[in-house]
């Protein structure tokens, strides 16, 4: 239990933002008590109410090998100006922002794990906004394999301007992966 306490530890310790901060409560207490990522189904809206205008949610569409919005919140909308609900990255994003969003997408899927960013959200220049989000995956609700991903993306006032002192990434790295088998109990041996 120790390994899985200081795993979930040291995520936590570095969040700013108190959405970001409940978000990860509400996710988190779910992985302890269950052993596995929610079905997309078992999302408890009630409990995240705070967060709402701040969680994004979206596919893995197979058939198009990419992404697709199906929830935005209230925040999430308004900073682009329209509903995400139904968009793919190719639509929203330069190849640069999209390769890197999608690629953390993937991996947080693949491992599966949970991805996290302070700082620069889009660092390519499109829009540099100063922020941290926070993607988890969620299982399909036949509860067989994570096929969303869902976020909070939090720009809260006064955002502290110089992050690398807050929450050092490597130079080249735009997110911090932790997989989610470092944050389960060890079943015991012998």
């Amino acid at each position: 239990m120790g390994a899985r306490n200081d795993a979930m530890q040291q995520l936590m310790g570095r969040f700013i933002s108190e959405n970001v901060q409940d978000f990860w409560r509400w996710w988190s207490c779910f992985l302890e008590s269950t052993g596995r990522p929610p079905r997309r189904s078992e999302v408890d809206l009630p409990s995240l109410r705070r967060t709402l205008s701040k969680l994004w949610l979206v596919e893995w569409r197979e058939d198009g090998d990419t992404f697709q919005y199906r929830l935005a919140g209230e925040a999430i909308n308004l900073r682009y100006g329209f509903n995400l609900k139904g968009m793919t990255p190719a639509e929203l994003f330069t190849p640069v922002t999209r390769a890197a969003i999608e690629g953390a997408w993937r991996q947080v899927l693949a491992q599966p794990a949970v991805a996290y960013q302070a700082g620069e959200i889009y660092p390519d220049g499109q829009t540099i906004l100063l922020g941290e989000r926070l993607a988890v995956p969620l299982l399909d609700d036949a509860g067989r394999q994570p096929r969303f991903v869902l976020g909070i993306t939090d720009h809260p006032p006064g955002f502290p301007e110089d992050m690398q002192t807050v929450n050092p990434l490597q130079p080249d790295d735009s997110h911090l992966f932790f997989p989610i088998e470092a944050m389960l109990p060890r079943k015991a041996t012998g």
